[in-house]
C-alpha cells in the first residue's frame, strides 16, 4: 500500500505492482509456486502436450487464481511442447527486436516497440492469454513489419538502375 499526501488530503493508491496482500499475502505464495514446480522439474511441463485448468486448480489454484499470471508459464503450462516453442520465440524475437530498436534511429517502428515492451512487462506478472494476446500479435507485427524493412533495404541496396 502507498500512500501520499497532497496538501491536506491522502492519495491511497493500493498497486497491484506493490500490493500482494491476499488473504494474508496468499497471492504472492500462489503466484511464486508455479515458479518453484517449473523449475524444479521443467521437463514434466515441456514434454507434454499441455495440461487442462482443472490440473492446474487442483495443484496450485484457488478460486482467484486459476492461472499462472505470467504469460510464459500460462503458454507452457496449458500448451506443453508447443507453448514451450512459442514462448522461445517470443523471448527472442523481444530481444532481437530490442537490439534492432536500440541501435537505430527513432521512428514510428519504436513507438511500437516500446509499446509491446510495456506490455510485455505486465505480461509476466498479470493477465491470461485472453488478456496477452496483444503481446503474442504485436510481436509478429513488428517482426513482419522488421522483416519487411530488411526485404526492403535490401533491394535498394542490391537494385541496378537501367537506362
Amino acid at each position: 500500500m502507498v500512500v501520499f499526501v497532497i496538501g491536506n488530503q491522502e492519495v491511497l493508491i493500493s498497486s497491484r505492482l506493490f500490493n500482494f496482500d491476499y488473504e494474508g499475502n496468499q497471492s504472492l505464495s500462489l503466484r511464486l509456486a508455479p515458479w518453484a514446480e517449473f523449475f524444479n522439474n521443467p521437463l514434466e511441463w515441456i514434454v507434454s502436450f499441455g495440461q487442462s485448468y482443472d490440473i492446474f486448480i487442483t495443484k496450485f489454484g484457488h478460486d482467484q487464481f486459476p492461472y499462472p499470471h505470467n504469460l510464459f508459464l500460462e503458454l507452457i503450462f496449458f500448451n506443453g511442447i508447443f507453448g514451450f516453442a512459442l514462448s522461445l520465440f517470443l523471448l527472442i524475437q523481444f530481444v532481437k527486436l530490442f537490439f534492432d530498436v536500440v541501435s537505430s534511429q527513432f521512428e514510428s517502428y519504436s513507438v511500437l516497440y516500446y509499446s509491446l515492451a510495456v506490455i510485455f512487462i505486465g505480461s509476466m506478472f498479470s493477465g491470461n492469454n485472453l488478456d496477452n494476446y496483444v503481446v503474442i500479435s504485436m510481436t509478429a507485427v513488428l517482426v513482419a513489419f522488421k522483416r519487411k524493412r530488411w526485404v526492403s533495404k535490401f533491394e535498394e541496396k542490391h537494385s541496378t538502375v537501367s537506362l
